[in-house]
């Protein structure tokens, strides 16, 4: 694999500044981070809190986006051989949701704290909506968070609780001048987004919703926006992922195309991996691979209520062979039978290394009698009165929680398998998002991402590295159904193939296919979604794979087979990133000459220290060069 140097531009207010490295890491439920390393001046001690960061790459394929947030920490070092160097710690723009909080008094601090204080406290909190609160809820800056979500998911159209809660966070632009300022010269509420999913329409039904709203109460005293809301979203299974080198959607057909920044996905960790993650052999230098055979539960059973529940079972059990011994076992109770006689180990050929090998290593979890007795209340009241509704209703409470036991079962036996870190040459199709497929002539391993790190250095030199959880280096899943609050659209093995519509609170509709094209780009697919070259019987047959297996041994087959290997993997892996065009264009900015960047986005009080800092590095002797 050629590996070719990366050119770099660093801007801070639209200025730019020479750097030594940058490095970037992506984790999920926090902002992406950025370092930059840069020579040691005593001006790089005046910056500014919140000076704006863009940073751009490009790999010979034109200048695109790779970074853009904010300053928030500073620091200087000497080490004992001489050596001095200077720090930039910068958070992307998800940071205005975590550093925005939520307040909520009890009613001995509202006799305690003063209502001027409290607006004082809370930094240009308006009066009149502190006043109209009602006891336990939560003070500014972000009003009555926990009511507002349940009124914004009710809103929706198919009462989508992702969505609500994503409007919840849309809510902190309105905060105050500071926010407002911050959410509209950014653009922040348009890099916001998630696939609209009435899979969990039943969740926000009833007691459900104001579980969310107790959720946000519970919390101690005041917490992030980010936090709460991260909280109420692993209830249903979901996630925060920040992504620098976003790509490009439109909402609307003819609608502006806005980057993905901020995307609220579910737990994919079974899904197939869309084209840009697949790691072929020429893309990865060296990785590790672990598993704990004793780490993994062979048998799982989920706790979901009392025993004086009529219209629900105790105890829900996993995996299907354990349910077919469970039943074995009560049948020979039934009849009398001396159980000494049985075998009471899971012995099933469709279970890897099944009890007889590895012997019982079960797992148990119990909901919450308070959590069940919601979801419980939610779906009778969906139901209706009468008896038949009644049981109707006790049916879907069963294969709810049964579901719940499946999947929590899978869920602890993929996630102590550790991947990574796998060290590749710099890789921007990476999406972390989503799974990733390693191809090796030793092994296909597919995994998720729990980081992505991406380094460039001044003179050319990168690399990314990933580490990832829920490793399976076969597709051992077998009639896997998905559970009723995931999308229909990231199901494992047809992902990219459903098309559905649904509507945001805002009214607009939107219609997409599948999960990758909407997220991701345009007709970009899983490793399912295509024909393959497939080796059958000694003969190569073009057509669509039927396992993710199949899919990865066709893929290495192909790559072997193919005469320009770098072509070839360009062309699979190829993810549309944003351009430095279009995100100069999305913040209203223009690029005046090769070293500055100018528009209403850049504060001039931070622009002077930058450039008196530029001045400063000049005359030292270090220049903004690009490779």
């Amino acid at each position: 694999m050629i590996v070719r140097p990366i050119k770099c531009k660093v801007y801070l207010e639209g200025i730019l500044v020479p750097f030594n490295t940058v490095q970037l890491t992506m984790q999920p439920n926090s902002p992406s981070m950025l370092t930059i390393t840069v020579p040691p001046v005593r001006d790089l001690f005046d910056i500014f809190p919140r000076t704006f960061v863009q940073v751009f790459y490009d790999d010979g394929g034109g200048w695109k986006n790779f970074f853009e947030g904010e300053v928030v920490a500073h620091g200087f070092s000497k080490s004992p051989q001489g050596g001095r160097a200077m720090t930039l710690t910068c958070l992307d723009l998800s940071n205005y949701w975590v550093y925005s909080y939520a307040y909520f008094l009890t009613e001995r601090e509202t006799h305690q704290i003063a209502l001027t204080d409290r607006i004082l406290f809370f930094a240009g909190a308006n009066p009149a909506q502190v006043a109209d609160r009602k006891e336990s809820e939560p003070i500014l800056p972000i009003r009555t968070i926990g009511v507002k979500a349940r009124e914004l998911i009710r809103a929706s159209k198919d009462r989508d609780i992702v969505t609500g809660l994503r409007k919840t966070m849309e809510l902190v632009a309105g905060v105050n001048g500071f926010y407002e300022k911050g959410f509209s010269k950014y653009n922040i509420n348009d890099r916001l987004v998630n696939l609209p999913d009435s899979q969990v329409q039943f969740l926000v039904d009833g007691f459900s919703v104001d579980a969310i709203v107790t959720e946000f109460f519970a919390r101690n005293a005041y917490d992030p926006i980010m936090a709460m809301v991260t909280v109420s979203l692993s209830q249903v299974y979901q996630m925060i992922w920040p992504l620098s080198l976003p790509s490009m959607r439109q909402d609307v057909v003819n609608g502006p195309r806005k980057p993905t920044n901020f995307l609220v996905t579910p737990s994919t960790f079974l899904t197939a991996p869309p084209r840009c993650n697949v790691i072929f052999p020429d893309l990865h230098e060296g990785f590790q691979y672990s598993r704990n055979f004793m780490a993994e539960p062979t048998r799982f059973v989920l706790f979901s209520g009392s025993s004086n529940d009529e219209l629900s079972k105790q105890f829900h059990w996993a995996p299907a062979p354990f349910r077919d011994l469970l039943e074995t076992i009560r049948k020979a109770q039934r009849s009398g039978q001396d159980l000494k006689s049985l075998n009471l180990v899971i012995e099933n050929a469709s279970v890897e290394f099944d009890e007889t090998i590895r012997g019982i290593l079960p797992q148990m979890e119990g909901l919450m009698q308070d959590g069940f007795m919601r979801v419980r209340g939610s779906l009778l009241s969906s139901a209706g009165g009468g008896q038949k509704a009644k049981e109707q209703a006790s049916e879907k409470i069963q294969t709810f929680f049964a579901e719940i036991a499946e999947f929590e079962f899978l869920r602890r036996k993929f996630e102590s398998r550790n991947f990574g870190p796998i060290q590749m040459p710099f890789n921007p199709n990476l999406h972390p998002a989503f799974p990733i497929l390693l191809l090796d002539k030793e092994a296909r391993i597919f995994a998720s991402p729990t980081s992505l790190t991406h380094v460039i250095s001044a003179d050319g030199a990168a690399a990314t590295s990933v580490s990832c959880a829920y490793a399976r280096h076969k597709d051992v899943i077998k009639d896997f159904r998905l559970p009723p609050w995931i999308n229909k659209s990231y199901v494992p093995d047809a992902i990219g193939e459903d098309t559905y519509a649904s509507a945001d609170p805002d009214g607009v509709t939107r219609t997409v296919r599948g999960a990758y094209p909407a997220l991701i780009g345009p007709g970009h697919r899983s490793v399912l979604s295509d024909a393959l070259d497939i080796e059958e019987e000694g003969e190569i047959v073009f057509r669509k794979p039927t396992s993710q297996e199949e899919a990865a041994d066709a893929l290495f087959g192909m790559y072997l087979r193919s005469g320009d290997r770098q072509a070839f993997i360009e062309n699979y892996t190829a993810r549309p990133i944003m351009t430095m065009k279009e995100a100069l264009d999305f913040l209203g900015v223009t690029e005046t000459n090769e070293d500055q960047l100018d528009g209403q986005v850049y504060d001039t009080r931070k622009r002077d220290v930058i450039q008196a800092m530029k001045v400063k590095l000049v005359e030292a002797g270090f220049a903004v060069a690009e490779i």
